[in-house]
């Protein structure tokens, strides 16, 4: 990394002496500018430990939002069909999507940090990418991307949590089995809607994400000296909230990939189509594409806020020095 590093250290020590003479603790922010700098195993592995809290305290609720696009029920109709199913079956395909969302949460992340620093060290087309914001655009797009690879896990998932085929699976491995009996081909029906989705959502969360701490950080340090503690909160709030928006603002094509991971041995179908399809199931009401987004923003708000705060966490209280 040479200078670069070098003058990313000069910068933050700048910063930290700049607010030592007016009062103030260093802010969060800061904090961010050593984090983009440390290896791609502290990326990755802080990556992973965010995506496996998340998992274990969002499944039930992402369970009931993921029949919701499936199906087009009402939150009423597909809660009360999980009571009755029992707890035997509440966290059943919870095993592919926790491989699936930690292995991806530790490409994501880890390829993030490897690219977002390669951007800063060789600064290519620097007349594109002037920025941060914008390299982390880049950065994020690219990361996204390269977590699309795990989209077997995400389609065994969505046949997992399909009622009607709970009779047809006795697990994750049995369901995995059987769709790979069919070829490869038919482990990434949805590939397409995956990579849309990560690409737009990565990259927009990884390019505003930081900007809108260090706003709300200034303001609060303004008034308070920041601890510890607030930093988590804004790391929380900040990712809750661009988490949950750009969930919401992407949530028809995660509606498109349900439609298309549900069938098998069926013909493929373009993105597009899965749209159309939806529409057209859901009675040709483009607010019913949104059916179950009441319980996907919350559930984002919470999900994402956990990512954001435990991935900072780890990165600046697990691996200080790497």
């Amino acid at each position: 990394m040479g200078n670069d590093v070098q003058s990313g250290e000069l910068d933050h020590n700048l910063l930290a002496k700049n607010q030592s003479h007016s009062g103030l603790e260093l802010l969060p922010v800061a904090t961010y500018h050593q984090n983009v700098q440390k290896s791609g195993t502290a990326q990755a592995c802080s990556g992973f430990l965010a995506s496996f809290t998340n998992v274990l305290m969002t499944f039930p609720i992402n369970k009931a939002m993921l029949r919701q696009q499936l199906y087009g029920h009402f939150a009423s109709t597909v809660i009360v069909e999980m009571r009755k199913e029992g707890l035997g079956y509440l966290y059943r395909g919870l095993a592919p999507i926790m491989l699936q969302k930690t292995v991806a949460g530790s490409v994501m992340f880890g390829s993030y940090g490897a690219i977002a620093r390669h951007l800063e060290q060789h600064k290519p087309l620097p007349n594109v990418l002037s920025s941060r914001e914008r390299r982390n655009l880049v950065a994020g797009g690219l990361s996204g991307g390269l977590e699309a690879f795990a989209t077997p896990l995400e389609r065994v998932q969505a046949l997992l949590i399909d009622p009607k085929r709970h009779l047809q699976f006795k697990n994750s491995v049995d369901a995995f089995k059987f769709v790979r009996s069919y070829g490869v081909r038919e482990l990434y029906r949805g590939y397409t809607c995956i990579l849309l989705r990560n690409v737009l959502g990565s990259s927009l969360w990884f390019a505003t994400r930081v900007p809108l701490k260090d706003s709300v950080s200034k303001q609060v340090s303004m008034r308070n000296n920041p601890s510890k503690s607030l930093e988590l909160v804004l790391d929380f709030c900040t990712g809750s909230l661009i988490g949950a928006t750009l969930s919401t603002m992407f949530y028809p094509i995660s509606v498109g990939k349900m439609y298309m991971m549900s069938p098998i041995n069926e013909p493929h179908i373009s993105v597009w189509t899965a749209l159309k399809e939806s529409y057209r199931q859901r009675g040709s009401s483009f607010l019913r594409l949104y059916t179950g987004a009441h319980i996907n923003f919350p559930r984002s708000l919470l999900s994402w806020g956990i990512i954001n705060a435990v991935y900072e966490f780890s990165l600046t209280h697990l691996f200080p020095h790497r």
